[in-house]
C-alpha cells in the first residue's frame, strides 16, 4: 500500500509542472453554471440562484487527495434596452487543493451578462457573458517532496538530494521542504473569461436546447511561481515579472450543449456534451446520457451514464424538486493508465443549485361602492 501511494505520488508530482495548462473540471458541469460559461449568469427564471459543487478525487488512494469546491451566486438584475432583454450579474468562488503539498488555486470572479431575446416571449435568447477577477496560487514547500528524491527513495538511496530549484534553490536540499526558513510560495494574476450562449425552449413540447462556447484566460496572466506574483522564487516581493510564455496561463476554449426532450408524460431524455481544449494542454471531452422520470407533480428523478474520453466512466444521479432545487451525485470510475494503481476508483462529486423566487405583492385598486346600487 505504501509503495503504491508513493508511486502515485511520483506520477502526480511529475505532472505538477503541467497543471498550469489544465483547467478545473467537473463531471456535473451543468450544476456549475458560472464555472461552465459566464453567459449562464442570470440565465434562469427567478430572483436569485445559489449553487455549489464539491469534487473529491483519489480519496481512496491518497491521504491528501484532490478537493475542489466551487460556489456561485447570480441573478437577473435589470431590464435591458428592450423590454424582453435583461442583464445578469453574479459572483463565482473557486478553490482547488491538490495533494499533501497543499497546491491551491483559488479566486473570486465577478460576472455579468446581457440576454438578447430573439422573440417576444423570450423563448429563444442569445447571451453574451463576461467574467473577471483575481486568481491566486499557493504552494507549501515544507510538505513538498521532489520527484527526483521520491524516485531515489524507491531505488533505495536514502541520502539523496534534490536538484529541483523550486525546493533547493540550487543548493541540493535533501528530500523536500525541511528548511525552517522555507514557507509558502504565492502568486496571483488577473483572469478574464468570456462566453456566448444560445437557449431555446418550447413550452408546448417541453423541449429545451442549450448551446454555448466560452473562452478562458483571455489575459494569459503570469501564474508561475518563478514570476508574476509576490513570494515566488526569483521574484521576491516587489520584484519583476517573468514574461516567458511558459509562465503565462494559456488560453482555453470550451463548447458545451444540452438537450431535454420529453419522450412521454413520465420519461424524458437529456443528452449533454462538453469539449474543452487548452493551448499546449490536453483535450477534455465528456459525453453524457441522462434519463428523467417524473415521480410526481413536484419531483423529477434523474439517472444516467457518462464518459470522459480516455479517462473515466461516470455514474450520474440527481433530482429536480419543484423546478427550483436541483441536486446531483456522480462517481467517476477511473479507466486511464492509472487504473492499476487506483483500482478503478476515481472522483466523487455532489452539487446543487437552488432558485429563489420572490414575487411582488399585487397592488389591487380600492373598490368604490355606490350606495344607490
Amino acid at each position: 500500500m505504501i509503495l503504491r501511494r508513493l508511486l502515485l505520488l511520483v506520477v502526480c508530482i511529475s505532472t505538477l509542472g503541467g497543471l498550469s495548462a489544465q483547467d478545473l473540471h467537473y463531471s456535473l458541469f451543468n450544476l456549475a453554471p458560472l464555472k461552465l460559461n459566464p453567459a449562464n449568469t442570470g440565465a434562469f427564471y427567478g430572483t436569485v440562484r445559489a449553487g455549489g459543487i464539491f469534487r473529491d478525487q483519489w480519496y481512496s488512494v491518497l491521504d491528501d487527495e484532490y478537493r475542489t469546491p466551487t460556489f456561485s451566486l447570480d441573478a437577473p438584475v435589470i431590464r435591458g434596452f428592450r423590454d424582453s432583454d435583461w442583464v445578469g450579474a453574479g459572483v463565482l468562488f473557486v478553490n482547488d487543493k491538490v495533494g499533501s503539498a497543499n497546491f491551491r488555486t483559488s479566486g473570486v470572479l465577478m460576472s455579468a451578462s446581457y440576454h438578447f431575446a430573439l422573440d417576444k416571449k423570450a423563448n429563444q435568447t442569445l447571451t453574451l457573458g463576461l467574467q473577471g477577477g483575481s486568481m491566486s496560487r499557493q504552494l507549501d514547500l515544507q510538505t513538498l517532496i521532489a520527484g527526483d528524491f521520491a524516485q531515489a527513495t524507491l531505488d533505495g538511496n536514502a541520502n539523496s538530494q534534490t536538484t529541483d530549484p523550486l525546493l533547493s534553490g540550487g543548493g541540493g536540499m535533501t528530500g523536500g521542504g525541511n528548511d525552517p526558513n522555507m514557507g509558502d510560495l504565492n502568486t496571483s494574476y488577473l483572469d478574464i473569461n468570456a462566453g456566448l450562449l444560445y437557449k431555446a425552449k418550447d413550452p408546448k413540447a417541453g423541449t429545451l436546447l442549450e448551446l454555448g462556447i466560452a473562452l478562458g484566460h483571455l489575459t494569459q496572466g503570469n501564474d508561475s511561481f518563478r514570476g508574476g506574483g509576490t513570494g515566488g522564487i526569483n521574484n521576491p516581493p516587489g520584484g519583476g515579472n517573468n514574461n516567458n510564455d511558459d509562465s503565462q496561463r494559456p488560453m482555453s476554449f470550451l463548447a458545451h450543449g444540452r438537450y431535454v426532450y420529453p419522450v412521454n408524460e413520465t420519461w424524458s431524455a437529456e443528452p449533454s456534451f462538453l469539449f474543452q481544449t487548452t493551448r499546449g494542454g490536453l483535450n477534455n471531452i465528456i459525453l453524457q446520457g441522462v434519463a428523467g422520470y417524473q415521480f410526481n407533480d413536484q419531483i423529477k428523478l434523474k439517472g444516467g451514464l457518462g464518459y470522459r474520453v480516455g479517462d473515466a466512466g461516470q455514474i450520474l444521479l440527481g433530482a429536480v424538486i419543484d423546478e427550483t432545487l436541483e441536486v446531483g451525485l456522480s462517481y467517476d470510475i477511473n479507466l486511464s493508465q492509472l487504473s492499476n494503481v487506483s483500482n478503478y476508483q476515481g472522483g466523487f462529486e455532489i452539487g446543487a443549485t437552488y432558485i429563489i423566487k420572490i414575487y411582488k405583492q399585487p397592488q389591487i385598486p380600492p373598490s368604490i361602492l355606490c350606495p344607490r346600487l
